[in-house]
């Protein structure tokens, strides 16, 4: 028996509303928020005009295109292999292959303090815009040295981020109510990236989730162009306190809670069970990441990690 074309092509539209709607974790809402192309796309179709292809890297822009120039069969294509990419993407795979790097605990800062649990190695799993489709990706290592190094490519067509995140799980990691920030030591490209915290929570920061994601902008220095590569240069220190935190939630403005329900979310660190370092087309306040901090098109980035500590009240009003 033959289907009828419009039968058919109600069967896929209802595969690809199927698939968008299993994948509304955190990393899909995150897509959804850092690129209008991504999982939103199979609901607004219509309404939104479909991302412009390019032999050139360069002509890929991040910014989402004013007039539709794709034809029906090249979006459809785009679509269909949107959605292969996101079934196959191995995120149990990423997680079970973890890297050991850093070390983190209340008294990361001074290994001789008695006053909490010791530091433990943070375990590094990579999670990329592949959760819902994308084409960017992201490899982190353990250099000789021991530094903890992000790098990678972004790809803004059809998505726009790469992370890597590390479960803050047991005693040494979790963070005590003494704490009131992170401080990094970090060598990065010029780029903004962004840290992250959340409940560890895989819907969390998803329109559905009652769960933020509490991020923070990292703007970094170029260390590539500044310092020729040399080892002996500073280290970019950045403080981030955690009342400077901004909940995200993910997804389109319109699914996120008004400013009166907003005001109902309150950080608490003690609650955290997750950590994570971010690339992403979005700042931590929803607004774009400009081309100059971010990138256009198809471009690598590089983010050296040398430490993460925490920020205790005592060692604050010391320094």
């Amino acid at each position: 028996t033959i289907i009828p074309r419009a039968s058919f092509l109600g069967y896929i539209f209802l595969l690809f509303a199927w698939i968008n709607t299993a994948c509304l974790s955190i990393e899909t809402a995150e897509a959804a928020a850092t690129s209008p192309s991504a999982s939103w796309k199979f609901w607004k179709r219509k309404q939104t005009p479909a991302t412009t292809t390019s032999s050139s890297a360069s002509a890929i822009n991040h910014q989402y295109p004013s007039s539709r120039t794709s034809s029906n069969k090249e979006d459809n294509n785009n679509n269909m292999g949107q959605a292969v990419r996101m079934m196959s993407y191995d995120r149990a795979g990423n997680e079970a292959n973890a890297v050991d790097a850093l070390s983190f605990g209340v008294a990361a800062a001074d290994v001789g303090s008695t006053d909490g649990p010791s530091a433990s190695t943070l375990r590094w799993h990579r999670l990329d815009d592949g959760v819902m489709g994308g084409q960017s990706e992201s490899q982190h290592h353990v250099q000789e040295d021991g530094l903890l190094h992000f790098v990678g490519q972004i790809n803004t067509d059809g998505g726009g981020f790469t992370s890597i995140r590390a479960p803050l799980v047991g005693e040494e990691n979790i963070i005590s109510s003494n704490v009131i920030g992170i401080r990094l030591l970090v060598r990065g490209d010029g780029k903004t990236y962004k840290f992250l915290l959340s409940d560890g929570q895989r819907s969390t920061g998803s329109p559905f989730s009652r769960s933020p994601s509490w991020q923070a902008d990292i703007p970094t220095k170029d260390f590539y162009n500044n310092n020729n590569n040399n080892n002996n240069a500073e280290w970019q220190q950045v403080d981030i306190l955690f009342d400077t935190l901004r909940a995200s939630f993910g997804g389109s403005p319109s699914n996120k809670p008004s400013e009166e329900e907003q005001k109902l979310y309150q950080f608490d660190a003690t609650l955290m069970r997750q950590m994570g370092l971010m690339l992403s087309l979005r700042l931590s306040d929803g607004s774009p990441n400009p081309k100059e901090t971010f990138g256009e098109g198809i471009f690598p980035f590089s983010l050296i990690v040398k430490s993460i500590e925490p920020i205790t009240k005592s060692s604050s009003s010391s320094s």
